[in-house]
């Protein structure tokens, strides 16, 4: 019966070998994610800053030719 014991023990080690391996993935996998992230953390703040200077050139233009219009 002791033999049984062990050999379920075996088992679960095995079992649990596994798990840690899965684990150490996802870790891994983690890590990669975060660097994507404060990649894409640039490209927001490059983004916004390019929205913004579309929309002060929309309105400079939309201005301009508001000027022009009711300047005549």
């Amino acid at each position: 019966m002791e033999r049984r014991f062990e050999a379920v023990d075996r088992r679960f080690d095995a079992i649990d070998r596994r798990f840690e391996a899965i684990d150490r993935r996802f870790e891994a996998m983690e890590g990669r994610f975060e660097v994507i992230d404060r990649r894409f953390e640039v490209f927001d703040r490059w983004f916004l800053w390019l929205v913004g200077f579309q929309m002060t050139t929309l309105i400079a233009v939309f201005g301009a030719i508001a000027a022009v219009a009711l300047g005549n």
